[in-house]
């Protein structure tokens, strides 16, 4: 980064790789978490709240994202995250190369599952 400073160069960061997923309430989406890695999950809105089925990966909200770090190695569990009264559901599993750094929750559709909150 120094070198780049003294060049005159502007340093550009950017995820190694992003990938858009069009989601349904119906649809469990596979996620494939690399080790030694954060993945994060894009929401259209904010989550409230994340069900994951077990403790094998860290889960962190920032803004309208969703942070995941793998806790163990192999990890893979599943997790439902609320948002905006929508449910999403997704299969993550961890592996060495291969997976994206982000991912871009897109909803289609009539087919969102609603759920109803009282808290």
């Amino acid at each position: 980064m120094f070198l780049a400073f003294i060049s005159g160069c502007q340093p550009v960061f950017a995820a190694r790789r992003s990938c858009p997923i069009k989601m349904t309430g119906k649809v469990i989406a596979n996620l494939k978490i690399e080790v030694k890695r954060t993945t994060v999950i894009q929401f259209p809105e904010k989550p409230s709240k994340t069900k994951p089925g077990s403790n094998a990966f860290h889960f962190e909200y920032i803004k309208n994202d969703l942070a995941i770090t793998p806790l163990k190695i192999p990890a893979r569990t599943n997790v439902f995250v609320y948002v905006g009264g929508n449910r999403y559901g997704f299969d993550l599993q961890t592996v060495w190369k291969g997976g994206c750094d982000i991912y871009e929750i897109h909803p289609v559709g009539e087919e969102l599952i609603r759920v109803d909150w009282y808290e």
